[in-house]
């Protein structure tokens, strides 16, 4: 096996590929893990050698594990490899709907439930894709930056509207550290509020967004 060790550090939550490779003998070449266990998300490619998927361990651990490889013919030899998983750098977030104005208000809650401060800088984006102003006390602004203490939560609510248009898009939010995010939707008829529902941030992209109607409430 001629790839050395340590292997390239992987991140959590960020896809991971590495591509062992070997000499002599007679391919073509079988892989696994024989001692150890690679770290959770892994998977090892017994065919190509190729270490892929995205890891979710708990960042820096040091993970140690014995690859093997075989040829057709029954030889066979193995290495010890470790490999680090990393913190990201940063958490990102995506609401894939955003209504405010007209009979629409939202309330944008983030919850930091980790030992460390964290950061939340939330972007607005018509559909379009250029940036989206939604009212937050009296200010017309695209970005806000929320810093939320350990243990705490951020909350920020759209102003009432009730004569202006329906502004309509998304939004995203990075994070220094993870956060439970959400979204609440709430209509209202003058100040009086009708209805209400809310959504959980996604932890990825999405290309489409699906609407449905439930007449009913838990």
């Amino acid at each position: 096996i001629t790839t050395s060790s340590p292997l390239p550090s992987g991140t959590i939550d960020v896809p991971y590929s590495v591509n062992l490779a070997a000499t002599g003998g007679t391919p073509p070449y079988t892989w696994s893990v024989t001692s150890g266990a690679l770290p959770a998300g892994l998977t090892l490619a017994a065919s190509s050698g190729v270490i892929s998927e995205t890891p979710t361990s708990v960042a820096g651990n040091l993970f140690g594990f014995m690859i093997g490889v075989s040829d057709s013919k029954g030889a066979s030899t193995a290495k010890s490899f470790s490999l680090t998983v990393l913190a990201p750098t940063s958490y990102s977030y995506y609401f894939a709907q955003v209504a405010a104005g007209g009979v629409w208000r939202m309330t944008f809650t983030f919850v930091n439930a980790s030992t460390q401060s964290v950061t939340c800088t939330n972007s607005f984006y018509a559909d379009d894709g250029t940036p989206l102003a939604l009212s937050f006390n009296g200010s017309s602004v695209s970005t806000t930056n929320d810093t939320i203490p350990p243990g705490g939560l951020a909350q920020r609510q759209t102003d009432a509207a009730p004569n202006a248009a329906v502004a309509q898009g998304w939004a995203s939010a990075t994070c220094t550290g993870p956060v439970k995010a959400s979204a609440l939707f709430r209509e209202y008829n003058g100040t009086v509020p009708l209805a209400e529902a809310s959504v959980l941030a996604m932890t990825a992209p999405a290309t489409r967004f699906v609407t449905y109607a439930d007449q009913y409430t838990d």
